[in-house]
């Protein structure tokens, strides 16, 4: 069974508006960029090698739904200027989500940790792949692949927030061209 519309858009480049660029701190080979506030580009094994174009979220709750990157009330931070750890909070109508990205230095994977605050709201990921810069194809083994939440890390202790600890936190793995891009939240 295919989507209505499939198979969807043509593939496009991601935006030029980066926000920031990532990149491991030992030897994996993946680099990242942040634009609008979600992860922008994912590089694997080198730079000019985009395997997703964006990986964005949507906030919803029973009768709304709001696409982060679109709704552009957000703010990005770092621990210190030369700490590679950037930490992005959306704020919305009711919900606060925080992002915190970073790129494993011993494997090929970018990590992204999540918290998700307001009443109701559920948070779903929106992946746009380049797969090997040709988005036109699914390369083998890819079709049928989910997105799949798994239980995972901590707490986040550092996380700003205004209510209780929150849920347990998730993580998400699903592959990369051969790898495995991993994300974990609450």
């Amino acid at each position: 069974m295919e989507a209505f519309g499939a198979p969807g858009v043509p593939p496009t480049w991601a935006s030029s508006d980066k926000d920031l660029v990532g990149a491991a701190l030992g030897t994996a080979r993946v680099w990242f960029t942040l634009g609008h506030g979600i992860l922008n580009e994912v590089f694997w094994p080198a730079t000019g090698r985009p395997q997703i174009r964006d990986l964005g979220f949507i906030v919803a709750r029973e009768g709304a739904w709001y696409e982060v990157k679109r709704v552009q009330s957000y703010t990005l931070t770092t621990p210190a200027p030369e700490v590679p750890l950037p930490q992005v909070v959306h704020r919305g109508e009711g919900y606060t989500l925080g992002l915190e990205y970073l790129a494993d230095p011993s494997r090929d994977v970018v990590l992204v940790r999540y918290r998700l605050e307001g009443e109701g709201f559920r948070l779903y990921p929106l992946l746009a792949p380049h797969l090997g810069a040709a988005a036109t194809t699914t390369p083998p083994g890819w079709r049928g692949r989910r997105f799949t939440p798994r239980k995972g890390w901590p707490r986040w202790p550092s996380w700003p927030s205004r209510s209780s600890p929150g849920p347990a936190r998730v993580s998400w793995a699903f592959p990369m061209a051969g790898r495995t891009f991993t994300g974990t939240g609450a």
